[in-house]
């Protein structure tokens, strides 16, 4: 069997992952890797011994192998496992709850409710009220607006978050948290964006997001690309190439920390490290 056979059998983009590695010889160095990668043992075993949460992390890094090595269909099965061990609420959550003081916390609809559970608890313990987004919610912030737009597709948990607009005068600022690039245009399809001065990268760079029909209807001038050290290859040359081809400035948290926007009048805005 040929590498181009194996993707076919497999369900994979060879073509996409050939034009991003330029060689077959390193399509296939790194595929060969994948098959010694030691995830999916210990996926098995921390599954065996019912430690939750070693599994979700075995799960989620061979999610971001088979993203990166365009496995398709792998990719996919791998996103509903370890959406499923995350029990629709990232780890961090309840501990950021406990960290910051909050009135009131805004949810998707999920079915179950019971996705969220801990959250859920933590929110009840604290007397933090939970509130559903099924339409638009706006709440005013000063003299700026929060806007926050309920899902817009259905399908895995990325697809079915919530997204925000900031805005105060002319400045707006879009987050679209791990959202795709279908569900982007689902968004544009549903809500009437504005221009934007800034826009906070989907999934952290990934490649999926930040599409260029995004950038062509909202035009932003300055992108922020929330991501940390990981395994999934992010930010991606594909994402931040959309941008810089758009003429945006790029800032990444990973190699400059905290990012400062100030906003004066009229929509001014400046914007650098803090």
């Amino acid at each position: 069997m040929t590498l181009q056979e194996c993707y076919a059998a497999l369900e994979g983009d060879y073509q996409g992952v050939l034009g991003r590695l330029t060689s077959e010889r390193m399509v296939q160095k790194f595929v060969l890797k994948f098959l010694n990668d030691s995830s999916f043992g210990l996926l098995v075993r921390s599954m065996e011994e019912e430690n939750y949460q070693e599994a979700f992390r075995a799960a989620h890094t061979i999610k971001g192998v088979c993203q990166n090595l365009d496995f398709t269909k792998l990719y996919r099965s791998s996103c509903q496992l370890s959406e499923a061990l995350r029990n629709g609420v990232t780890p961090e959550a309840p501990s950021l709850l406990e960290q910051v003081p909050a009135e009131r916390l805004l949810l998707p609809r999920t079915d179950p409710e019971e996705d969220a559970g801990d959250l859920l608890a933590l929110a009840r313990e604290r007397g933090v009220a939970v509130e559903y987004v099924e339409e638009p919610s706006r709440t005013d912030l000063g003299q700026g607006t929060l806007t926050v737009y309920p899902p817009v597709t259905a399908g895995e948990t990325n697809e079915e978050g919530l997204s925000v607009l900031c805005s105060l005068g002319d400045f707006d600022l879009l987050i679209t948290g791990d959202m795709d690039s279908a569900t982007e245009a689902a968004l544009l399809e549903t809500y009437p964006l504005p221009d934007l001065e800034v826009l906070l990268a989907g999934h952290h760079g990934s490649k999926y997001a930040t599409s260029q029909t995004l950038l062509e209807e909202t035009r932003p001038e300055v992108g922020i690309i929330s991501v940390g050290p990981n395994t999934f290859g992010h930010p991606t040359a594909e994402a931040m190439g959309r941008m810089t081809g758009a003429g945006m400035d790029l800032y990444r948290t990973d190699r400059q920390g905290n990012i400062l926007i100030r906003v004066h009048g009229e929509g001014e805005t400046e914007h650098g490290v803090h």
